[in-house]
């Protein structure tokens, strides 16, 4: 369907605006700020990840069902706690991860291992660069 040049579907006021933040917080892993920062530099795709901690810290997502599981192996053996692999398993399923055929690869992504609660190891650029915003 045309229209004649002249009608003016929207108005200028209804116009909706888009407001575009440069950061968002997502709280703090081992007392230090996480910050999504949407200025470039290195990307990860599962950075969602980071909500779904939010939502864990808050609702016990994997903490809950951790309790109920009992580990038969000996604990001076093993290097992971039952709730990291619980987490490991519970976040990689919405991230796309399904199969668990990938945590070898994964383990040393900074954003998963952020989402895990442990720091990513940073490089020397990085650290740098987050100690001079300190």
């Amino acid at each position: 369907m045309l229209l004649p040049h002249n009608i003016k579907l929207f108005s200028e006021d209804a116009l909706m605006t888009t407001v575009c933040h440069k950061q968002l917080s997502l709280g703090s892993v081992l007392s230090k700020e996480i910050t999504a920062d949407f200025e470039g530099g290195r990307i990860t795709s599962d950075a969602g990840g980071l909500i779904l901690r939010l939502l864990d810290e808050r609702y016990e997502i994997a903490a809950s069902p951790a309790r109920c599981l009992r580990d038969p192996r000996d604990p001076g053996k093993t290097v992971h706690a039952d709730l990291t692999l619980l987490k490991q398993r519970i976040f990689s399923i919405p991230l796309g991860y399904e199969d668990a055929n990938d945590a070898e690869t994964l383990r040393s992504d900074p954003a998963l291992k952020t989402i895990a609660g442990r720091l990513p190891r940073l490089s020397t650029w990085t650290r740098g660069r987050i100690s001079g915003s300190l």
